[in-house]
């Protein structure tokens, strides 16, 4: 596996095309960006993430294939690669877009498709026996059927009857196209039923349907046969009685049931992505599904076009320790076929064990940066503001609960909530276990479901990794974690079946039991619990925690939870080490579509954990000054107080330094931007109101607080405090950017570039998503060439960022095995300062860099200066000890310093950029 050197990340759309990043390579190439990685490429639904509809075709609304080739002979004039994302754990579903899932509606279990989704086709609901449930309804169903929103319809393209709702189409078995079309009561009815009314009921062969169909096309074209048809439809018109009647009998035939979508999240009786009943989970352990799916992926692979894979969704599947084997071993056989001189295929997935270190055998480098970018955040966050802002947050909320409390608060209730059918379907798979064993057939399906709720609710992790072999001594240790917390939950009769339930999810490895229906049987359980856990993970833990405790929102980012304010330099020199040590090739990240908060934004936030009692001061004042624009409803007040202390701190990220506070045209675009925002973050809270099953009230008063805050001359003095506390944040939370982007750039990994980043990044998410990037305006600054200190003076434009990414690229690719293979060794510093600096070393055979960057800078940079550097004069005798003597040479600066004496110090390496990259030479 070959490592790209740095990726630039794009997220195309119809209106990001590839055939426009084709106009951006020279651009990236000039910027040093090795390879571009693209959002998944295969065709899907429109704005739903992991949505493919069909695994054969590149997306053709961002140009197809066509124009990947055109993208790709780009990147490779200039010597560049392309990674694309994979989403392997879920399909879109409903709608009338994806063929598998039509063909899993009209033929139930004979399905050529059926293998490909996770139904339990045996489930208790008599209804649901042999049959799907398909909640896409906007109402109840009777209602549906009663209000005339169920429609059968003929699609002429298709040769097909299907009936419609809304977006939704829900087809007709073609078994019954014979009853369908003799109800017109016309007499040339009986020739367009004869090919349907011959098909066997069972089984029927799929030539003779695809004929049938074809001929029912041609006769539809004629006049009788249109005429036929209109009948055909109008005899099961939901808007009169008999039609109503007649087209419910002809719905209960069907391989599904028709249902609201309220049903979703305790009836459904296949496997979903969390929380989206749009998202079907494919099983993609089954090796011929994998083959089919990934066909064109491999393909791409082998001719060139593609170089590797950043694998979404990974803790969502049944098996990834078994996808990411099998997806290596399919690349590396294609290599052979791939065009001369092209790297191995570089693998990497969204979530592994522990985070950081993926099993050697799994054949992928490492994480998609998630922990890296926690650990770039973390430490330039002040760990010393934690109890200050702890205690704000209880003053200003009355919130008091622990983080363990909160973790799993949040996780219970999703549970209870959202994952009703999930949890249902593991509790079955655990009792076929116990029903199966004379010893353990008692246990009860109630006793299990009381296990495995305490069991999810206290997991420590997303999920466990075990499969046949059982658990492996990392994840035993976190299951007993689990289980020893669940215990303090359960009633003492309940802990012979807690003890029962952990050796079934994998204390006891399956592959040794002599009876191999209970082993299967096992492994099912396992894999149902794994992907329960990771599902409720990716709801409590992703979205519902960072939107409720916001004590700090820059540190509230996906997966965090609760997570402590800060780092401490040795902290996060020890989780570098081990990156380098363990997975040097994994990304690293700062940012991207799927933050709620621009990089830079969370970067002026932090500023917050290094002044908390100015930031409580002006804080109290806001929400006294606000009071009055909240409303009372019979159950709260609109907005509750944490809303509104997160709604404050995400203000203060994304204000734009120049919008003064009486300024409509600019406050209306600010305000525009963060009701998108805040509508989200409340409803991801799940608190008061919910992204399905809102309250409008609570939602209303949200969004009348915000225009008063922003547009209403009531609001002015609470906009004053915060253009009055801004200028401070803003120049702090430039020095902890260009820290933290020479830190992404520096330690060990592969950076990614978010698409428009290279520029202040102080987005709000979706919410900004669509704006368009100035990649003129870009070009140009590149083109400039001016050195990162000379932009001081004028950095707020966010030129200085991107000159600074100029010159760690350039250097990446000057010194690729330094970057790649070099120790990342932490440095001793020594003077008074030394909490306001971050300083190691990466080494490789001859060759040495040194990293020093300002960190917790606010109270350095004092009032006399408007640009974001520390005067050197306050770092006093403060120094880094050099890991080699000798003379540096500053790769962002081009300076010159002494290091003969085994030291440098922090006033001559700081001297006219807050950090430094220091070359031996």
């Amino acid at each position: 596996m070959t490592a790209p050197r740095a990726i630039a990340r794009l997220q195309f759309d119809p209106a990001f095309p590839l055939d426009t990043a084709v106009a951006l390579v020279d651009y990236f190439a000039d910027l040093g960006i090795s390879h571009m990685a693209a959002s998944p490429i295969l065709a899907s639904r429109p704005g739903l993430y992991g949505g493919v509809v069909d695994h054969d075709t590149v997306e053709p609304r961002i140009g197809g294939e066509e124009a990947l080739r055109r993208l790709v002979a780009a990147l490779r004039r200039r010597h560049m690669g392309l990674i694309v994302d994979v989403t392997p754990a879920s399909m879109a579903v409903g709608g009338d877009d994806n063929a598998s899932w039509r063909d899993l509606l009209e033929w139930g279990r004979d399905s050529a498709y059926a293998h490909w989704f996770d139904v339990d086709w045996r489930g208790a609901d008599p209804s649901l026996r042999n049959r799907l449930l398909v909640p896409f309804l906007d109402q109840p169903y009777g209602i549906a059927l009663e209000a005339g929103t169920l429609q059968l319809a003929f699609d002429g393209a298709r040769g097909s009857f299907l009936v419609r709702h809304r977006e939704h189409a829900f087809p007709i078995c073609p078994l019954d196209y014979a009853q369908v079309l003799e109800a017109a009561g016309l007499a040339d009815a009986a020739a367009l039923a004869a090919p349907f009314a011959q098909l066997a009921r069972l089984r029927p062969d799929a030539q003779e349907v695809a004929a049938a169909r074809q001929d029912l096309m041609v006769w539809a074209t004629l006049p009788e046969g249109r005429a036929v048809v209109a009948a055909a439809v109008g005899a099961f018109d939901a808007r009169t009685d008999s039609g109503a009647k007649r087209l419910h009998r002809l719905l209960e035939r069907q391989c599904y049931r028709l249902a609201w979508w309220g049903t979703a999240a305790d009836a459904l009786n296949w496997t979903r992505l969390p929380d989206a009943t749009a998202l079907a989970a494919v099983r993609m352990e089954r090796s011929d599904v994998f083959e089919a799916t990934h066909a064109t992926l491999v393909r791409l692979y082998a001719e060139g076009l593609v170089d590797g894979f950043v694998i979404r969704q990974f803790d969502l599947l049944a098996d990834p320790a078994g996808y990411a084997r099998r997806l290596r071993l399919k690349l590396e056989s294609a290599a052979a076929q791939r065009p001369a001189g092209l790297a191995a295929a570089y693998l990497v997935a969204d979530t592994v064990p522990s985070g950081t270190t993926p099993p050697a055998g799994w054949g992928v480098a490492g994480t998609a940066g998630a922990e890296a970018q926690e650990a770039l955040s973390a430490v330039l966050h002040d760990p010393a503001g934690g109890g200050a802002l702890s205690d704000l947050w209880i003053a200003a909320t009355g919130e008091r609960l622990r983080a363990d409390d909160q973790r799993a608060s949040a996780r219970r209730q999703a549970l209870a909530t959202l994952f009703g059918a999930q949890l249902d379907a593991v509790v079955q798979a655990l009792h076929e276990v116990a029903a199966a064993d004379l010893r353990t057939r008692d246990t009860t399906p109630a006793a299990i479901a009381r296990v495995v709720v305490e069991l999810a609710v206290a997991f420590p992790v997303r999920r466990t990794y075990a499969d046949l072999d059982g658990f492996d001594a990392a994840d035993a240790a976190l299951f007993a974690t689990a289980l020893t917390r669940a215990r303090r939950r359960l009633p003492s009769a309940d802990a012979p079946v807690a003890e029962q339930v952990a050796a079934w999810l994998g204390g006891e490895a399956p592959r040794h039991l002599a009876d191999f229906e209970q082993a299967g049987a096992r492994e099912h359980a396992i894999a149902a619990f794994q992907q329960l856990t990771a599902a409720l993970a990716r709801i409590a833990m992703d979205e519902m925690l960072p939107n409720r405790h916001a004590r700090l929102v820059s540190r509230a980012e996906a997966g965090a939870g609760p997570a402590p304010i800060g780092l401490t330099s040795d902290e996060f020199h020890a989780r570098m080490a081990a990156r380098a040590a363990h997975c040097p090739d994994a990304l690293t990240t700062t940012g991207g579509p799927g933050q709620p908060r621009g990089e830079d934004a969370r970067m002026r936030i932090a500023v917050l954990s290094e002044v908390p009692r100015e930031w409580e001061a002006v804080l109290r004042e806001i929400l006294e000054i606000t009071r009055p624009f909240r409303v009372r409803l019979l159950d709260g007040v609109a907005p509750e107080p944490a809303d509104v202390v997160m709604l404050l701190q995400t203000l203060l990220g994304a204000w734009p330094p120049a919008l003064r506070p009486d300024d409509p045209l600019g406050l209306g675009d600010l305000h525009d931007r963060l009701r998108a925002w805040w509508l989200k973050a409340v409803r991801a809270a799940r608190r008061r109101t919910a992204p399905v099953f809102g309250n409008a009230e609570y939602e209303q008063g949200c969004a009348r607080f915000l225009t008063a805050l922003l547009e209403s001359p009531a609001g002015t003095p609470a906009r004053q405090l915060i253009a009055d506390i801004l200028p401070a944040l803003t120049r702090a939370g430039a020095v902890n950017a260009l820290s933290q982007a020479v830190l992404k750039y520096t330690v060990p990994g592969v950076p990614e570039l978010a698409q428009g980043t290279e520029f202040w990044d102080c987005g709000l998410g979706e919410a900004d998503g669509a704006r368009a990037v100035d990649y003129l305006a870009r070009s140009n600054s590149l083109a400039a060439d001016a050195q990162p200190d000379d932009l001081l003076d004028t950095w707020q434009d966010g030129r200085v960022k991107q000159a600074t990414l100029a010159r760690l690229l350039r250097l990446r690719a000057a010194e690729p095995a330094l970057f790649r293979e070099g120790d990342d060794l932490p440095l001793a510093m020594e003077g008074p300062r030394v909490r306001h600096a971050l300083a190691f070393a990466r080494r490789h055979r001859e060759a040495c860099l040194v990293t020093v960057v300002t960190r917790l800078s606010v109270r350095l940079l004092g009032p006399e200066s408007a640009r974001p550097l520390v005067p050197a004069a306050r770092w006093g005798d403060t120094g880094v000890l050099l890991p080699d003597t000798g003379t540096y040479r500053d790769a962002l600066t081009g300076r010159i310093l002494d290091g003969r004496s085994g030291r440098l110090a922090l006033s001559d390496v700081l001297q006219t950029f807050p950090a430094a990259v220091l070359l031996r030479t």
